[in-house]
């Protein structure tokens, strides 16, 4: 990265989901002190897969140099289901193969470790 200015800032992030680390790398890289906040008690498992798709993500996971990291633990799409209150499915969303985005070169696809049907309601 050219010229990197130091900020010599600190900063407080509310939430370590997926944005709340991704934002700390990066202001770390830029010379702030970073501190993440989060309300859960512990990470939680499961949930749904977060795709990584076309050159600009896959680019952004090169230079934060975890793209083979991020890569490995891909899971097995499934079908994405919508279901109401009684847990009756709605609609559904056809999964794609997961590799599909890589193979075209566009980035690592289903990154994640969730494997059960989202919900919404």
């Amino acid at each position: 990265m050219p010229n990197k200015p130091t900020l010599n800032k600190r900063v407080l992030i509310s939430g370590a989901s997926v944005a709340g680390p991704a934002l700390a790398y990066w202001l770390e890289r830029y010379g702030c002190a970073v501190t993440i906040v989060e309300h859960a008690d512990a990470l939680r498992g499961g949930g749904q897969a977060v795709d990584f798709k076309g050159e600009v993500h896959r680019t952004v996971l090169e230079r934060m140099g975890i793209l083979d990291e991020v890569h490995r633990p891909s899971t097995t799409p499934t079908d994405l289901h919508i279901i109401d209150e009684n847990e009756r499915v709605l609609a559904t969303m056809p999964a794609t193969p997961a590799d599909s985005w890589l193979r075209a070169g566009g980035g690592a696809s289903g990154c994640a470790t969730g494997r059960s049907p989202s919900r919404c309601r």
